[in-house]
């Protein structure tokens, strides 16, 4: 079969790929953010906090962090499987692969988010106390302001790599393309089904990566006009 009879022969099977490819990676990116937002203002908040415990606490979340991190993947899916099956009830699947999608989504949005609150000026603090915001007017308007176009960036880049990991999910039959490319293009040996399946993964990618600059450019031009 030629790439067009493979795909035509396929088109169910990568549609529905598609499909859950798109539907892990965005209720994972989901969850990560909500959960680590708190998290990453609280890290931020606590870097210098005079109080012990509140830097043991901030010393932990961010070990736990760095470790989820810093191990491949593969072996994380394997650590995380016995969590899919007690949250979710079976380690397989495309709801499965969503428990361990969210926690390094998690992890790396928390670093994102904390590195885009790090490039705060003191100043921009100063002028929020001068002009009454209590805290979360100060997140509001005047840091979530500053650091839109950098966290969107960031952020873009952290659903990139969701996308990516999404297809790892494959090797332990979690849905989505990289399932379909394991299953049947590398099983039963159908290489244009496999090629077919990165074509389709670079376009994920670029629509992502598009809509991620064009946000951040469009927000950084608002920034710049004082717009809130």
């Amino acid at each position: 079969m030629n790439y067009i009879e493979t795909f035509v022969f396929f088109k169910d099977k990568l549609l529905k790929g598609a499909y859950e490819t798109l539907f892990m990676v965005f209720v994972s990116v989901f969850i990560g953010i909500a959960l680590a937002i708190p998290i990453a203002i609280y890290i931020y908040e606590t870097r210098h906090s005079d109080k012990k415990y509140l830097k043991v606490i901030n010393s932990i979340i961010g070990a736990i962090v760095n470790t989820i991190r810093s191990i491949p993947f593969l072996i994380f899916i394997v650590v995380v499987m016995p969590v899919s099956f007690f949250i979710i009830g079976t380690s397989f699947g495309m709801y499965a692969s969503i428990v361990p999608l969210s926690i390094i989504a998690f992890a790396l949005s928390t670093k994102f988010i904390e590195q885009s609150l790090l490039t705060i000026k003191p100043s921009l603090t100063q002028t929020a106390f001068i002009m009454g915001a209590n805290k979360f007017q100060t997140y509001r308007h005047f840091y979530w302001v500053e650091i839109r176009p950098h966290l969107i960036l960031g952020l873009t880049t952290m659903i990139i790599s969701v996308v990516s990991y999404s297809s790892v999910m494959g090797t332990i039959a979690g849905g989505g393309l990289g399932d379909l490319a394991i299953r049947y293009g590398y099983q039963e040996y159908h290489p244009k089904l496999m090629i077919i399946v990165l074509i389709l993964m670079f376009i994920i990618v670029q629509i992502i990566q598009q809509t991620g600059n064009i946000l951040a450019k469009y927000y950084d031009k608002q920034k710049k006009r004082g717009i809130q």
